[in-house]
């Protein structure tokens, strides 16, 4: 039966020839064809999974051959390429090439413009394809193990020749550890407020300060001193920093601002030497989980941590303690940030030098303590002093 074409007369023949080309379409993007996306749609830093075993990912090893191995988003398993006939396919600036048979290893080269070893086709099946050949990336033997090699083969479309697209975030290194503490350190050792018993500091879950029941756990260990501008390590990987506002959390410890450096007090209060506030559990509370927070120094019970300091230190200066304020301080509004990793904002530029301060308790050299009355130790010297009198007196006679 003949076609009627918009002319009106028969149009058989042309409808069967649009026929035919449909039909080899569809028989091209089954066998593998090379995706056109309009606009060369650009897969950047993505994992490719071999189908056959979705827990590994292709792999640049570290004689500059493919291999399969453990995904984990290093930048020796991040790919770059373009949804096009003839990409390339990047990693760390180099391509993947193929400049031999089949069998022969798939090596990173040196990304060279319009060399057919660089050019690949990647087809909706997922496979890779060196352009103008039948050779596709394979898994050699459709092994498992980390380390197995990638090769050229004839394209067989089997799943260890197909390989998923995976978008992910790359991996970053982790920051280094910080320096040893120095000599006179006090060491992994449990911070207790002076207004509560058996309770301890506690960096819970690893972002916020609180109180908490001593338990011994690593997150309930500090590290500080010695000096007057010392580090307080958390006992986790990182140092205790006064954040925005009033937050308490922690940060690398080679930061240089000194929002990560504190000073202590014989009575225990840490002052912060980037924000100029005293470590405080927040209202004088309680109870487990209540927050530690930074707050104007008042040297109240609840700003006060022990154990004691087992070395010489001076106090901060500025830290007046107001009769009237009492051993608890008022409530501050909750931060407005959550704690969170990384310097803070505080550098206010260099305080004031630290100057020796006596102890509250402590007279001046040469004058009695307490108002103008002896001493204990005073009077008994006396009543020793006259009795020894008496008996020499006694004697002599």
């Amino acid at each position: 039966m003949a076609l009627i074409g918009r002319d009106g007369g028969a149009s058989g023949g042309h409808s069967w020839n649009a026929f035919r080309c449909i039909l080899i379409f569809l028989a091209l993007l089954v066998a593998g064809a090379p995706v056109q996306a309009e606009g060369y749609a650009r897969n950047k830093d993505v994992l490719l999974k071999p189908r056959h075993e979705p827990n590994k990912c292709l792999d640049m090893d570290a004689r500059g051959f493919l291999v399969i191995w453990e995904c984990h988003s290093r930048p020796n398993q991040l790919f770059t390429f373009l949804e096009m006939a003839g990409t390339e396919i990047r990693v760390k600036d180099l391509c993947v090439a193929l400049n031999g048979n089949a069998g022969d290893p798939i090596a990173i080269a040196p990304c060279a413009a319009n060399q057919a070893y660089v050019r690949w086709d990647h087809t909706r099946s997922g496979s890779f394809r060196k352009s103008g050949t039948n050779l596709c990336i394979d898994v050699a033997g459709a092994g498992i193990q980390n380390g197995t090699r990638v090769i050229a083969y004839q394209c067989t479309q089997s799943p260890n020749q197909q390989f998923r697209v995976v978008r992910t975030t790359p991996y970053k290194e982790p920051p280094p550890p910080p320096p040893p503490p120095p000599a006179g350190a006090t060491q992994n050792v449990e911070l207790r407020p002076q207004h509560t018993s058996n309770m301890c500091l506690d960096f819970e879950a690893n972002t916020r300060l609180v109180i908490n029941r001593c338990s011994g756990a690593r997150t309930q260990k500090f590290t500080y001193g010695p000096g007057n501008s010392f580090w307080i390590r958390d006992g986790i990987e990182g140092c205790l920093a006064i954040l925005s506002g009033s937050t308490i959390g922690s940060a690398y410890c080679h930061s240089s601002t000194r929002n990560i450096r504190w000073e202590v007090s014989k009575d225990g209060v840490f002052r912060n030497l980037g924000a100029r506030l005293c470590m405080d559990v927040m209202g004088g509370r309680t109870v487990p989980g209540s927050p530690v927070v930074g707050y104007s120094c008042h040297r109240g019970k609840n700003q006060q941590f022990k154990p004691p300091i087992k070395f010489i230190i001076v106090k901060p200066d500025n830290i007046p303690k107001s009769p009237s304020s009492g051993d608890a301080s008022p409530e501050p509004p909750p931060p407005s940030d959550p704690p969170r990793r990384g310097p803070g904002p505080f550098d206010p530029g260099p305080l004031p030098p630290l100057r020796e301060e006596q102890s509250q308790n402590d007279p001046p050299p040469g004058e009695p303590s307490g108002n103008g009355q002896k001493s204990p130790g005073d009077i008994i010297g006396d009543a020793i002093g006259d009795i020894i009198g008496n008996i020499i007196e006694d004697v002599s006679k």
